[in-house]
């Protein structure tokens, strides 16, 4: 897993060629798929009364985004409620067209939400929101902790997981398989550490982010948890998962791992932990305070 900032090269190259990022989409477990790419990790899940899309990623990808949809069967005008994770650029990038496609209501935590309105509404706010300001727009829905929303037989949890963004949740539901039982799958919303640094936070007007970040993840780690979505693929194995299953098509879902949730939180606090440690004695590479010197740059 990899939870730290992507360096310079990667990122240059997926901005350059996003088209190479493309991976065809697939059933993760049950009525839950995948339809993402190599980068972001977005997500459907049918209700049998409609679809429900958890995040939309970048942009740039709408061609893949739209046209995984499709190739699973599925139209983009029957999707009826868009989740998202937190307000930066590579996780609401779709949403606009998806919006205007399907009609679709937009949910995100009253947090990120307000911030991402008061952006288009020409409001000042301190929270950091990426990119284009044409992506942008306001939630039908401002979620709060420990709400649910259901659609058919899906019912999506909101959890309130902070330290990424002061806003960031996490969502909770049930997979239904085709033998008719259930998994329990997990979207973190931002484990990323990359947003922990002092220059990320002092940008961002989010002083007490990493307090928040160890907080919430103390809160999460023993919940049970059979499968865990990566909001970025690198978060969960995606693409050596997918290479397992296709060398072992009749064997086990790699997908279905009890163990992984408490895994992922576990790293996450231990590298925020070192990158923090690392942070004291100034060895932060070269290449990351150039990043957050260049976001600070007028657009």
């Amino acid at each position: 897993m990899r939870l730290d900032a992507m360096p310079p090269e990667y990122r240059a190259d997926f901005v350059a060629n996003p088209h190479t990022y493309w991976i065809p989409p697939f059933q993760v477990a049950g009525n839950l798929y995948a339809i993402g790419n190599k980068e972001i990790g977005c997500y459907l899940i049918d209700s049998g009364e409609g679809l429900i899309v958890l995040d939309t990623g970048y942009n740039s990808c709408a061609g893949q985004f739209f046209n995984n949809i499709w190739q699973l069967g599925f139209r983009p005008q029957d999707v009826k409620m868009i989740f998202h994770t937190h307000n930066h650029e590579d996780h609401i990038g779709s949403t606009n067209l998806l919006v205007q496609m399907s009609g679709a209501a937009t949910y995100m935590s009253e947090t990120d939400g307000k911030a991402l309105a008061g952006m288009v509404e020409g409001r000042s706010d301190q929270s950091l929101v990426f990119g284009n300001p044409s992506l942008r727009f306001i939630p039908d829905v401002y979620t709060r902790d420990g709400d649910t929303f259901t659609l058919g037989n899906v019912t999506i949890t909101c959890i309130d997981t902070p330290g990424h963004t002061r806003g960031c949740q996490s969502f909770f539901f049930d997979v239904t398989m085709e033998d008719g039982s259930k998994q329990k799958a997990a979207l973190h919303g931002g484990v990323g550490i990359n947003t922990l640094h002092k220059e990320f936070m002092e940008l961002a007007g989010y002083p007490e982010a990493r307090e928040d970040f160890f907080r919430q993840l103390d809160r999460i780690v023993d919940w049970p948890v059979d499968i865990n979505l990566g909001s970025h693929v690198l978060q969960n194995y995606t693409m050596e998962k997918l290479a397992k299953r296709q060398e072992h098509p009749e064997g086990p879902n790699p997908f279905i791992d009890k163990a992984e949730w408490k895994q992922l939180i576990t790293l996450a606090k231990d590298m925020a932990r070192e990158m923090i440690e690392k942070e004291e004695k100034n060895e932060i590479p070269s290449w990351q305070r150039e990043l957050y010197t260049d976001m600070k740059q007028p657009k």
